[in-house]
């Protein structure tokens, strides 16, 4: 069964401890499961249940660079590259409140729209580029 793995699921980033287990972690589908992999050796890089039920978010440094919503990846690109994949239909702005003005630098993207990890890895370099916003 596909799973994130525990030792590293709640790690945190400043003091390189682990926290307790998120119980409330969904077991993750396989494209998604392959992101996590490749991340799960990365300092800095965190993985936790998102704020909605059934999300999983992929965190650099406390900043979100990628997460599950909905069965799709959602990824923090530029706005350049996100109006590209609206243009050529290879993605979407995600509308997490579902109002019909998505986000401009977040692109949803179905399981056959691309390779999500080569997406996950171009979110990480965008989002490892800008300093966490501690709030």
């Amino acid at each position: 069964m596909p799973c994130v793995p525990l030792d590293w699921l709640h790690r945190d980033s400043e003091k390189g401890r682990p926290r307790r287990p998120c119980p409330a972690l969904p077991v993750l589908p396989k494209d998604y499961q392959a992101i996590v992999d490749v991340f799960a050796d990365v300092p800095g890089v965190s993985c936790s249940a998102g704020w909605a039920k059934g999300n999983t978010v992929l965190k650099s440094h406390g900043s979100i660079f990628a997460m599950l919503a909905h069965g799709h990846l959602v990824v923090k690109l530029p706005a350049a590259t996100v109006d590209a994949r609206v243009r050529d239909g290879t993605g979407a702005r995600f509308d997490p409140k579902g109002t019909g003005k998505g986000m401009r630098e977040w692109c949803e993207i179905a399981t056959d729209q691309g390779n999500w990890p080569a997406l996950a890895q171009a979110a990480y370099a965008f989002v490892a580029k800008a300093p966490a916003i501690n709030r």
